[in-house]
Parts: structure tokens; C-alpha cells; sequence
């Protein structure tokens, strides 16, 4: 089976998550008032606060049927973020207990870089490291 790591930086769910991801990505430092009461404004706008994880869950959805529709091998797609809940670490253990033999990662944000986009590569590899099991990083 192969498994596609689907990674985008994080998706929260709601707008009560909104503190912790931005905090997460402070390195665990607080958000500033302003900056986080700025931060939900920007979120509310689309009407609903989980615009990022649902897009990302339907991405991954569609890519899954239609992988499944056109090739022979069965293909899983498992959601990864960097910044929130499943992390990338949680997509790995998943795709390994699923019996994946093929794991595809597949950055899809906006910018490439060796720590964000691209963080994903290296961690997939580290972390499926001496395991039999074939790595292909997407890249830009």
C-alpha cells in the first residue's frame, strides 16, 4: 500500500485552538493580545474557524479517490501538520500500522523552504529510517 503524507504547517479546528497553534508556532511563548485578537478576527472572516482543516481534510479526500480510481495499488492519504494535532510523527505511526510499503510526502504549502515545507522530507526519513520501506519526497 502506499501511503501519502499530506503535510501542511497546521489546521486548527476551531477557533478555540487558535492560542495554541500560533503558540506553537512561537516556539511555546504566548501569543500578544493584539496579535492574537487580530489572528481570530482574520479567522472568522471565511464564517467558519476551521476554513484550514476542512479544506485540508477534502484536499486529501479527493486525492485519495481519485489515486484509488487510477492506479493499482492501493493508496492512503494521511494528514500531517507541523504546527498542530496529527503532527507528522502521528501520520507516520499511522501509515506503518496500516502496512504501508511506500510513503509519499507531499508538502502543499505555499512556500518551499528547508524548514517548513520541506522539514517534512527529513523528518519522514528520519523517523522510517532502517525500516524497509520506500521514501519519495515530492518537492517543488
Amino acid at each position: 500500500m502506499i501511503g501519502i503524507i499530506h503535510y501542511a504547517y497546521g489546521a486548527p479546528t476551531s477557533i478555540d485552538d487558535i492560542a495554541s497553534y500560533f503558540s506553537h508556532i512561537l516556539n511555546g511563548k504566548p501569543v500578544p493580545g493584539p496579535m492574537l485578537k487580530n489572528i481570530a478576527a482574520s479567522f472568522k472572516k471565511p464564517g467558519f474557524p476551521d476554513f484550514i482543516a476542512s479544506s485540508t481534510q477534502r484536499i486529501a479526500q479527493g486525492l485519495e479517490i481519485v489515486l484509488n480510481e487510477r492506479l493499482e495499488e492501493p493508496v492512503k492519504v494521511y494528514n500531517a501538520y507541523k504546527h498542530t494535532a496529527p503532527f507528522i510523527k502521528d501520520a507516520v505511526e499511522n501509515a506503518l500500522a496500516d502496512g504501508v510499503n511506500t510513503i509519499i510526502t507531499l508538502p502543499i504549502n505555499p512556500i518551499s523552504s528547508p524548514s517548513g515545507g520541506g522539514a517534512v522530507h527529513k523528518e519522514v526519513a528520519d523517523l522510517i529510517a532502517g525500516q524497509d520501506l520506500l521514501h519519495i519526497p515530492i518537492r517543488d
